[in-house]
């Protein structure tokens, strides 16, 4: 028997560090036997406190086949097995601030956003402390940051840019001047 826990958050960017991430949808819990199938529902889009959100990734640890990762607005299947299951389904507000990039990290092993400073400002290096304690880089000029090797322990996976499709597993990552979104990097989870 495994216990799967799905939550379905909205990211804030109030800061990373000590950042809470509101629930969206109330979150699930169930209890399931191992070789068990769990479809995970995912809207692409949906209405909190007045807002429209947009699906950015679901990530889960503890599956059959260790940690999944996926950026489909689509139900999502979680395989079962003998470990308990942490689900979690990211949303993203629409961005209301212009020239900014909001950055973090997640870790893939812990199906969470890590609070360890993790990224340099390759273009800037006396951006790094304030890039990794509240998230936001300006994006006014071109940018280039880097992500640690590995955080928490965990090596480093990929960059995923929200919106768009950008996915990069280089450590360095180019910003270019007036992009506005998300960036996250991703550590650990099977590749």
């Amino acid at each position: 028997m495994a216990s799967l826990t799905v939550n379905y958050i909205l990211y804030n960017t109030s800061g990373r560090q000590g950042a809470a991430h509101p629930s969206v949808l109330p979150s699930i819990t169930k209890t399931l036997s191992a070789d068990d199938d769990y479809l995970v529902e995912i809207l692409p889009t949906l209405e909190f406190e007045g807002k429209e959100l947009s699906f950015a990734f679901l990530a889960a640890c503890g599956t059959d086949y260790g940690s999944l990762l996926s950026f489909q607005a689509s139900a999502q299947n979680i395989p079962v097995g003998d470990h308990d299951i942490q689900v979690i389904v990211v949303y993203l507000p629409q961005l209301s601030t212009d020239h900014t990039i909001f950055i973090n990290a997640f870790n893939l092993d812990q199906a969470d956003f890590s609070k360890s400073d993790f990224i340099q400002v390759l273009t800037d290096s006396t951006k790094n402390a304030g890039v990794n304690q509240t998230g936001a880089l300006s994006s006014e000029s071109d940018e280039k940051v880097q992500a640690f090797e590995t955080i928490d322990g965990v090596p480093f996976s990929i960059w995923r840019s929200f919106p768009g499709k950008t996915t990069s597993g280089n450590r360095e990552t180019a910003i270019g001047k007036s992009q506005n979104g998300y960036l996250f990097a991703f550590y650990g989870g099977n590749d």
